[in-house]
């Protein structure tokens, strides 16, 4: 991915990954969702993260991350 464009695209919902309230939330412009897993950019690739929370512990960092997830999960919006 040359660009990575914040918002849906392609079955996927981009944006940058931040806490809010302790709770960790994918911002995609109009919408933040709170999430547990995502894919994360890396390196010009899509990683697949199962465990937010304990990615960060690590040392980690997770805030202004660039993510994404699938449009079809079950999240819950938190506009």
């Amino acid at each position: 991915m040359d660009m990575f464009t914040v918002g849906r695209k392609d079955g996927y919902i981009y944006g940058y990954l931040f806490k809010s309230r302790g709770i960790i939330v994918l911002d995609e412009g109009k919408r933040e969702y709170y999430v547990k897993a995502a894919e994360i950019l890396i390196n010009g690739n899509f990683v697949k993260v199962n465990d937010l929370e304990t990615h960060e512990s690590y040392g980690h960092t997770i805030a202004g991350t660039k993510a994404r997830i699938l449009d079809n999960s079950f999240i819950n919006s938190i506009i």
